[in-house]
């Protein structure tokens, strides 16, 4: 939410922003919200939200050499860190991935330790990216809760979207917090056991 901002600088906001799809302005306040929005919209009189159709992130600057991705947020070439590869389709992101599969605390300090993150895929666009790439490969994203019935949400508070049908789920709860992260499967998340062993995957950009 920000305030005291008026339609044009609202709308602005949310055309430089890649998450945002969708923005409400009321009594000077403006609001985005992400694509998933667009699943709990109802017909309303008393309120109007406005829908970006189309985003298209246009190179500043070309890449040339190699293994450099374009920074989103800097809008420059930077070289990815050693280890770490740019995909040609793909080329605002380095990824590195682990031929060893890793407990959740385990991977996330890996990915820390050599410059990156666990992947923070918040739009489906990015979910398709990383499941064309690692194809059935199931791996950790950063989403962690620790009380049962906790919404999952990413390290800047956003609700995470773009679950399987039917998850989470805790399975085999039973009353009690089980599966307390999420992982990737076959671009969409489900939740699992922070114990249990995945592939890893980190992130740069």
């Amino acid at each position: 939410m920000f305030e005291k901002m008026n339609p044009l600088e609202c709308l602005n906001l949310c055309k430089s922003n890649w998450y945002c799809s969708f923005v409400e302005i009321k009594e000077n306040f403006c609001y985005l919200f992400s694509e998933y929005l667009g699943n709990y919209l109802t017909k309303s009189n008393k309120k109007r939200i406005y829908k970006k159709v189309s985003f298209r992130i246009n190179n500043d600057f070309n890449c040339l050499n190699i293994n450099e991705f374009m920074s989103l947020s800097l809008k420059k070439c930077l070289k990815c860190p050693p280890g770490f590869k740019v995909y040609s389709k793909y080329s605002h992101y380095c990824f590195f991935e682990l031929n060893a599969n890793y407990s959740f605390p385990k991977a996330k300090s890996f990915c820390k330790e050599i410059g990156g993150y666990l992947p923070i895929p918040k739009s489906s666009s990015e979910r398709s990216m990383l499941y064309e790439i690692y194809g059935s490969k199931i791996f950790f994203v950063d989403s962690i809760i620790t009380e049962l019935n906790e919404v999952f949400k990413w390290n800047d508070g956003t609700k995470v979207g773009g679950f399987m049908v039917g998850r989470p789920n805790n399975f085999n709860g039973n009353g009690t917090l089980k599966e307390n992260v999420l992982g990737l499967e076959k671009g969409f998340f489900n939740d699992f056991p922070s114990y249990l062993l995945l592939s890893v995957v980190c992130q740069y950009n």
